[in-house]
């Protein structure tokens, strides 16, 4: 493993290497490695070294939380113990050198980043140099690499926004989990493989471009448990297959609540969960690049992406998972394109809304004074039968239809002043 503090790379190798069983009672985070088994370069643990420590407490205090997710549904997904706890996830991602470098790329990317300190920069740009060939040596001299290798380097290629070497890894990952499923599904472990799919869901979303993974049954195979089948009502303005993306979306919504509600649920039911959302969101986005109902395609995307806790999050002084310009650029040019349902075209309107953009929340105002939409309780009617986040503030919605209440009294008011000074003159 070659990362150390400054420029001295090489030394680290002859520091005093740290087993699990000396360290038991230390803090997690100093902590650098924990085992060596199969790293086909030098199975020896990772050194320590301080700026090593430093990675790791950012990744521990920054980056680890992200992973579990946000809110009352990262709480339900807990009990659940859906993700391993933090010394397991570390312990299995620093177990020997290849997977080491793949992980540490993850928060040396977003550390610096985050950090005014050239220095880090220059590490992680180092960092990233020699992790890539490493892993062009391990599948010259090894073969395929195995998953949770590929899943650290796609998560710090996708967290960078690098797009086209995310795919280069995405395509070993898909033959290596065409092979899991087709012949050991017993060896698939949870996060790893929906790890996999949020990192092209993401590539996906970022590019504007169709998903690598399918979108189909084969993601949810190893996870498939009964779930209740939940009655929805969809707008009637909807046909075809962007009506079904809208149940599907609806179905989801209420199956969350219920979830939350009980968070008794097995992790199996959450993880098919966490795979159905993936999967309805990289199928939305792959119908919009079929240029089918482009608009309403990929707001549905990035409504499930912003509610799903996968959309602009932040991480130290950075933030992840920002597709949301991109895609909501492309709705606003699609608009200009596409004669949409005024119901519709209000709902696509609102989502855009919802990341505060000036522009969308400006025509989302137009737009219900066309369809003549005077108070929030009536907008949410015509919403809900689209999609309506619970868990989204709509603050600012009340206000708009506040303000233009208000703005009418004035008017009734002036105007009625108006007319008993007339009435008065008249006298």
């Amino acid at each position: 493993m070659e990362v150390g503090d400054g420029d001295k790379v090489g030394d680290d190798y002859m520091r005093p290497h740290i087993k699990l069983e000396q360290v038991q009672d230390r803090p997690v985070q100093s902590i650098v490695a924990f085992r060596g088994n199969s790293d086909p370069f030098n199975s020896t643990p990772v050194p320590i070294t301080s700026r090593i420590n430093q990675i790791m407490d950012f990744e521990r205090r920054c980056v680890f939380p992200v992973i579990q997710g946000p809110g009352p549904r990262a709480q339900a997904q807990a009990k659940g113990n859906i993700l391993p706890s933090w010394s397991t996830f570390t312990s299995d991602s620093l177990c020997d050198n290849i997977t080491a470098l793949a992980f540490l790329s993850t928060p040396l990317t977003l550390i610096s980043q985050s950090s005014p300190d050239s220095s880090l920069l220059r590490l992680s740009l180092v960092h990233r140099y020699k992790a890539l060939n490493a892993l062009q040596t391990y599948v010259r001299d090894q073969g395929q690499p195995p998953l949770h290798v590929l899943m650290h380097f796609l998560v710090a290629e996708i967290w960078a926004e690098n797009c086209d070497d995310a795919l280069a890894h995405l395509r070993m990952a898909k033959y290596i989990m065409e092979s899991q499923i087709r012949e050991n599904p017993a060896s698939i472990v949870p996060y790893k493989w929906i790890s996999v799919f949020q990192m092209d869901i993401h590539r996906a979303a970022l590019s504007l471009t169709k998903t690598l993974l399918p979108m189909d049954g084969w993601g949810t195979k190893p996870f498939e448990v009964p779930l209740p089948i939940m009655d929805v009502y969809t707008d009637i303005c909807l046909k075809g297959t962007i009506r079904a993306l809208f149940i599907e979306l609806q179905q989801l919504g209420a199956l969350y609540d219920i979830f939350v509600r009980d968070p008794s649920h097995r992790p199996t039911s959450w993880n098919l969960m966490r795979m159905r959302t993936l999967l309805l969101i990289g199928r939305a986005i792959n119908h919009a690049v079929d240029g089918s109902d482009v608009s309403a395609s990929l707001a549905l995307a990035y409504i499930l992406k912003l509610v799903s806790g996968l959309e602009n999050i932040p991480v130290g002084a950075t933030a992840i998972y920002k597709a949301g310009p991109k895609m909501l650029g492309r709705v606003r040019s699609a608009l200009g394109e596409e004669t949409l349902h005024p119901r519709l075209r209000l709902w696509v309107l609102y989502v855009g809304a919802l990341s505060g953009d000036d522009w969308f929340t400006r025509a989302f105002d137009e737009q219900t004074v066309l369809m003549g939409v005077d108070t929030w309780e009536t907008c949410k009617e015509i919403l809900s039968k689209f999609y309506l986040p619970k868990d989204e503030p709509q603050i600012h919605f009340h206000a708009m239809f506040d303000s233009r209440l208000s703005n009418k009294i004035v008017e009734l008011t002036t105007a009625f002043d108006d007319v008993k000074l007339h009435a008065a003159v008249q006298e």
